[in-house]
């Protein structure tokens, strides 16, 4: 409920958007990041805009995470899972080519930093199995129309109606 009144009625949107800026604090970022995960697990307080304006703010800041420290690693990581979990859709490709990028690093990483049990990689992993849901869907999608159309008329039609029903995710 406050988290809901701080983002419609009192900014929080763009006080957000700010506190995730480069050129802010890494630890800043990072609680800013946290805040973000936290609601948008809740559910209900983020809007699909919402969830696209921070995809595109935190795709650049998993790019550089690298440079940081493995906790807040891991909180973008996380925050970048959360907003793909939450509003798929909303996310641009941008945050998808991120974290494969970032994943590419952790992996190519020789070293371990103490403290590392691999949560980074297994949240971008995560991540990228969520956003490319989409695509899979829309492949199967096409091949069962293309069955459907190779069906004798009687037999299509119910599948065709199924369908043009708009598929709802569960949550």
């Amino acid at each position: 409920a406050h988290e809901t009144t701080l983002l419609r009625s009192e900014g929080g949107v763009a006080l957000l958007a700010e506190l995730l800026d480069p050129d802010e604090d890494p630890r800043t970022r990072e609680k800013a990041a946290n805040f973000i995960t936290s609601m948008a697990c809740n559910g209900e307080s983020l809007k699909k805009e919402d969830v696209n304006k921070f995809a595109v703010i935190v795709a650049p800041l998993l790019v550089s995470a690298g440079e940081q420290n493995v906790q807040y690693r891991e909180v973008m990581a996380s925050c970048a899972l959360e907003l793909a979990r939450l509003a798929r859709t909303s996310c641009p490709p941008a945050l998808a080519e991120a974290a494969e990028a970032r994943l590419a690093a952790a992996k190519a990483s020789a070293e371990k930093e103490e403290g590392d049990n691999g949560q980074e990689e297994d949240a971008l992993q995560e991540c990228l199995a969520v956003l490319s849901k989409e695509e899979e869907v829309a492949e199967a999608s096409a091949e069962t129309s293309a069955e459907a159309a190779a069906l004798p008329a009687e037999r299509a039609a119910p599948v065709q109606q199924a369908l043009a029903v708009p598929y709802v995710a569960k949550a």
